[in-house]
Formats: structure tokens, sequence, C-alpha cells
């Protein structure tokens, strides 16, 4: 587990300095070694030294580079000086997490436990106290007996953790990517999935990846053993997004087809009848991302929209969840979204549980909301930040077996730690704002969460995790990476504060961790969408009711503007000096009005399978609040809300009010009809009708509203043409 590392590449070297997580390619050195390449190179072993607690050892050893004579020479001795590093540097940040009060109280917790050996559990945590005691110093002065006592110390921390009755398993999988002398400086990126916070598995690369899923057993008897069950047939494809069956006996992946796009398959828990299950002929879509569903079809996500991301000019593709029968092909999307899904789970009560990212008329940075929905795609409704600007970014939710309301999940930030972070308990019936509705940060029990808005949220918190999977509510299996020089592992965590390693292998970094066992099957929820319908229903009770109107006077809304979210095609070039970094960056198309009742409530129709969004207008149709994010009803859907934003943790009061004892509204076209709306045809005939008779260019210091020719602009992301009369406004 220890094996020494030796690195042979001089980029890597260049990578500890700066403690970058990302992939990096190895170079050699057979050219002549400049200066700069060495000063770099020791710079970044001597960034080593300084994360040892003890450097007094390892700093005199360093200093002895510069006597090493050439500077070949001396990039030898800094490549050796590292080797020898690497290892003291992982057990550093392994005992760390070695914590006699933690362990104390899982094991007071075990003991409530019938069958479980306390006599056993009591000789190892006396064995474990006397080298605690002893200490492990030498390791930082190359005492090669202080190492071994270290992970001895090591191993009986993980022998007594894995009697803990809520390891009710004896098998796991994981995925093993053999990453060579990288393995110790790359981000999770480099383990198959995103690369960064706003992409899905699309962007991801699709080669030179050498992927292969592994069976860890043996975890009751603390004798972990492993083997491969599993290889992908196409060349460097990576192996990702794991999802074990109820029954235990099969899994879902996403890998790449013969056409190197990628599929969902399935195969045996055992490695054996892999099989592809998204079989669509199209040869644009891909499909990943996917869950089981209890009554035999999946819900994935996949890039059906043929949107892009608009501040990376369209580059990275959308991702929205579908509804696929692998029993007859039968396809159908559900969600209708301006950026992307991820990361579909089926909660307890049958309901899908997965993050949106909303994009639209807000910042951006902080808006990956948990939603959750009907596996038909009604119902979509937040669970957890919605109007929160902490966190950035939850991913990988899972719930817990037994605690109902409360999940587990990743959180991160927007630019910066891709996919990766820390990890949270989270109960929506607390709060489902911010820090309020965070039980625990793991495995920092008693620590305050500091709701910190900034963007790189993660950059530079360790340990890092990612892909937790509870095991119980309070014990989990997850990746982590404890440093910014550890390995990807898979740990043992509980709410105790214990921390312990299952498994990593040399030259090579482990992602996911999924129980071999069975699991109640959730209740099936029958569709309720009506496929033959073109239109949804809105019926809101008191739109005054919630924080959306908070402080409008009742009464003073008379009717809504509705429109719809227009998503700009894949590639389409972005502006960000116009739009603006945080606003809106799409197109709404307007749809029409509707009146409010006069007790606030209001009942409409709306296009189905539309992400649609509410202005509400006064008397004079001025708008009064924007909605700032949008709803989508599934075909025949009657959507139902007690408000506009109201708190979903009360009760709601039901009511009889006006709305409900009449027929839905049609919508009341505007004036122009169905439009999008633009300056060429909103502003510019205002322009033409009161202000162009002086303002036409005629005088100086005057703008000219009249010349409507276009003039390209051009920046950092391309070339643009805008209307003269627009840049003079």
């Amino acid at each position: 587990m220890w094996r020494k590392v030796l690195l042979t590449g001089c980029v890597s070297f260049c990578l500890l300095g700066g403690v970058a997580l990302r992939a990096q390619t190895s170079c050699t050195t057979k050219e002549e070694i400049t200066p700069e390449q060495l000063n770099r190179t020791q710079k970044s072993v001597e960034a080593m030294v300084k994360e040892l607690k003890n450097t007094d050892f390892f700093l005199v050893e360093f200093n002895k580079i510069s006597a090493a004579g050439s500077r070949e020479q001396q990039m030898k001795a800094c490549k050796e000086l590292a080797g020898r590093l690497m290892p003291v540097l992982e057990m550093q940040a392994e005992l760390e997490w070695i914590k006699p009060a933690a362990i104390r109280a899982a094991l007071d917790e075990m003991k409530k436990h019938t069958g479980f050996d306390a006599p056993k559990a009591e000789a190892r945590l006396k064995e474990l106290d006397a080298l605690q005691a002893a200490g492990y110093n030498g390791i930082y002065v190359g005492d090669k007996q202080a190492m071994v006592r270290a992970e001895k110390a090591l191993n009986l921390k993980r022998e007594l953790m894995l009697q803990s009755p809520d390891v009710d398993v004896d098998k796991v999988l994981t995925v093993k990517y053999n990453l060579g002398e990288r393995a110790n400086f790359v981000g999770a990126g480099s383990l198959g999935i995103q690369p960064n916070n706003w992409s899905n598995q699309t962007t991801a690369s699709r080669k030179n990846f050498q992927a292969e899923v592994i069976e860890l057993s043996g975890l009751k008897s603390g004798n972990v053993q492993r083997r491969t069950i599993f290889k992908p047939s196409m060349n460097g494809a990576a192996v990702t997004d794991l999802a074990p069956n109820w029954d235990g006996k099969r899994m879902m992946f996403t890998s790449l087809d013969s056409t190197r796009r990628w599929q969902v398959f399935e195969m045996g828990i055992d490695g054996t009848g892999c099989k592809q299950v998204t079989c669509v002929n199209e040869p644009d879509l891909e499909f990943f991302d996917a869950a089981y569903l209890p009554d035999g079809r999946i819900v994935a996500v996949s890039n059906i929209g043929y949107h892009g991301v608009p501040c990376v000019n369209g580059s990275d593709e959308v991702g929205n969840m579908v509804l696929y029968d692998p029993r007859n092909g039968n396809l159908r999307r559900i969600t209708f979204d301006q950026d992307a899904n991820w990361n579909p789970i089926v909660l307890a009560n049958g309901k899908i549980m997965y993050t949106r990212w909303e994009y639209t008329d807000l910042t951006h940075y902080f808006s990956r909301i948990v939603m959750h929905a009907n596996p038909d795609g009604t119902e979509q409704k937040s669970l957890y930040g919605s109007g929160s600007m902490f966190p950035n970014s939850i991913f990988d939710m899972k719930p817990l077996p037994t605690a109902s309301n409360r999940f587990v999940g990743i959180i991160s930030g927007h630019h910066g730690v891709a996919r990766a972070g820390r990890l949270i308990l989270f109960d929506p019936a607390k709060s489902r704002k911010e820090e309020k509705g965070m039980v625990q940060e793991l495995p920092f029990r008693g620590r305050a969460i500091i709701p910190e808005v900034k963007d790189e949220l993660v950059n530079g918190v360790w340990p890092q995790f990612v892909k937790p999977y509870p095991l119980t509510d309070n014990t989990f299996l997850v990746t982590a990476k404890l440093s910014p020089y550890s390995r990807w592992g898979i740990y043992l965590v509980d709410v105790y504060d214990n921390l312990t390693l299952l498994a990593n292998a040399d030259e090579a970094g482990m992602i996911y961790s999924i129980p071999v066992k069975s699991r109640p099957v959730p209740p099936s929820i029958p569709d309720r969408v009506k496929l033959e319908e073109k239109q949804a229903t809105v019926f809101i009770q008191d739109i005054y009711e919630g924080e959306g109107l908070r402080g409008v006077p009742r009464g003073q809304i008379k009717s809504f503007r509705v429109y719809a979210y227009e998503y700009a095609y894949q590639k389409t070039l972005s502006d960000h000096y116009n739009h603006g970094i945080q606003a809106g960056w799409d197109i709404k198309r307007l749809l029409g009005t509707v009146p409010v009742e006069e007790d606030g409530s209001a009942i409409f129709k709306i296009p189905a399978n539309t992400p649609v969004s509410l202005q509400p207008l006064d008397s004079e149709g001025r708008a009064v609040q924007w909605m700032r994010s949008w709803l989508t009803g599934m075909p025949g859907e009657v959507i139902s809300c007690v408000g506009c934003h109201e708190d979903q943790n009360t009760i709601p009061v039901p009511k009889r009010v006006q709305a409900s004892a009449r027929k839905p509204h049609e919508l009341k076209m505007a004036e122009g009809g169905v439009r999008s709306y633009t300056f060429k045809n909103e502003i510019q005939p205002i322009l033409d009708r009161a202000c162009i008779a002086c303002h036409n260019g005629s005088k100086p210091g005057r703008p000219n509203f009249k010349d409507t020719s276009f003039v390209s602009v051009t920046d950092w992301s391309g070339t643009r043409y805008m209307q003269k009369s627009y840049l003079a406004f």
C-alpha cells in the first residue's frame, strides 16, 4: 500500500509546486536540463519537504542536491528525493485521521449491536493505543521500522472500523484508473468523470484511460482482497456512473460504444453478461448517468436538447434527463432545462432526486440546485438550494437508507476544483437553504459550516471527496484524496470523524464504491402524463404566499406575463460583455398574459414540455418581480403551487379560491403575437416614434438612434454584429 513512488517526468514536479489538480502527461528529460527546469523542479521538491510536520532530516537531504554535480545529476537527485518523500507524505496524511476519541465513539455505538465482538475490539484498540503512545516520528528521519509501525496502526484501525455492524457487506465494486507517475497529482477528472463543474459526460475525454472494474472482497473479515472483473472493450474508454440495481445482481455504467459515443451499459455484478442498454438509432444522441426505476425503465441524462453551455460559446453540450424503456426502446425527454442535469437517483418514496443548474437571470456561479420529480417528469420542484448563494454546487447526492428526509452529497465550487469537494449531510426537513439544512460536515463533527460565498469554493480544501455511498445513516463509503500528494482511494467515513482507508493502488486512482448487496425496492409511481395533450395547467392558490412577492401589497398584482426561454444551440457564440457575467443569456419568447384573480389565485394554460417563466404585473402592465427561474409542465399535468417560492416545509392550508372555481385561462396573445423580445422589435419602434427627431446624428454630442445599420464588435470569444442604435442606446 505504501510502495515507493519513483517519478520520472519533469512535468510532475511542476505540478507539485502549484498543487494543481488536473491530468498531466509526463515528459522525459533526454535533452539537456536547463537551469529553469532544474530550478522549477527544486522548488517543487522543496515544497514537498515543507509539507512535512518535521522537516529537519529531509531539509538536510534537500540541501545536498546542489552539491550533486551537473544539472543532470541534480535533477536525478531531485527525483530520488521525491520518491522517498512521497510515501512519507501519504503516510502523514493517513495518520492524521487516527483519532482515539472518534474511534472510541464508534466502538461505543458498535457495542449496542447484538453479536458485536467487544473483547476483540478492545484488544485491537489497546494495541493501537500502544502504537499511538510510542508515536511515529521516525517516518520523518527515514526510519523504515517507523513506517512499518505506522502501517500496522492503520491496519488495526481499519480492522476496528470494519467490525462495525454498519459495514454489513463483504464485497464492494470500484473502478481503478491506472495513472502511472501522475497518480498522486491528478484531480477527479482523471478518473473518467467530467473535467469541470459545468459540463456533462460528453465533455469528458474519450481516450487514453486505462480503466477496470475491481471487486474488493473480505471486508467483514478485514482481509481485503481485490480482483479485476471487467475491462471496457473500447481502447482507452472510461467506465463511470456505476449504478447498482436493488436486487444486488446487476449494475449499470457509462462507457463508449463501438462508435465512441457514450452509452449506458448493464452487466452482472460479477462482471459477466455486459450489454448495451440505450439503443437509439440517432447518431447525435448520447446517454449517461443512468439510474434504474422500480418499474423496469431507466432515467438517464442525454444531450437530447442540442444546446450548449452559454459562457463557453456552446462548446460543452448540455445534458437533460430522459425516460427510457430498454424493453421496447421508448424514449421521452422529461426535463427542458437551460443547463445541465446531473446525478439522478431514486428516493425511498419513488421520486427522482437530481441536480439542476439554473443559468438564466441569476448568479449562475451559485445556482446548482437539488431538485426532485416524479419519474414521468411531473412535479418538478426544488428540494434544496433554491434562492441560496451557498453552496455553489451540490453533486453526487445519495439518500440515506432509513432517514427518509436526509441525503449525503458533495459541495463544490463553479470554477476551480472539479467535481470533488466537501462531504455534507443534508436534511431538507430542517431547512432547504444554505448551511441551515446541513446537519454535519464529514469528518468534521462539531465544526461549524460557514456559508462562504465565493467562486472556487473548495480550492485548497483537504480532504477532497467524490462519489459517496451511504451504508447506513451514520457510515459511508466514499472516494477521497486526503492531501495534495495522496492518491485517490476508497474510504470508510462515519459521523464520529473516523476516516479509514479501505483500498488504494500503486500508480493508480480508485473511484466509486458500490456494495454488492440487495436493497428494498422503492414504490413505483404511476405515470400521470397525458401524451396526447399539448398543454399543461398551472394553478396557484395565493401568489402573495411565499418569499417571491414578500412586501408587495395584496391586490397590486393584476396579471402574469408568461414567456418561454429559447436556449442557444451548441457552438453558439456567447457574449460576456453585452450580456453580463451573471445576466440572462437566452432569448425570451413572449407567450402572452393571464389574469390574476382578486384573491391572488390564478389558473391558466401553458404549452407543455416548455420552460416557462412568469412576471407578476401591476394594473399598468409593469413588472413587479422577476421569477429568475422556470417551471416545466408535462403534457396534461396540473402544476399546483401554494404561492410564489413558498416555504415547502410549511403545511399549506387548503382553501377555496376564485381560481379553483373556474376554467383555466388561455394565454392572451400580446400585441404583435408570439415573438422574441429583442431591441429591434421592442425598443427601436419607440425610438423611431419618439426620439429620432432630435437624436438622429445631425448634432454632435447627441446619440444617434436613427442609424440601424450594423457594426462588428470583436473580443476574445469572436466577432458579432450589433445595431448601431443599440450601441448608442
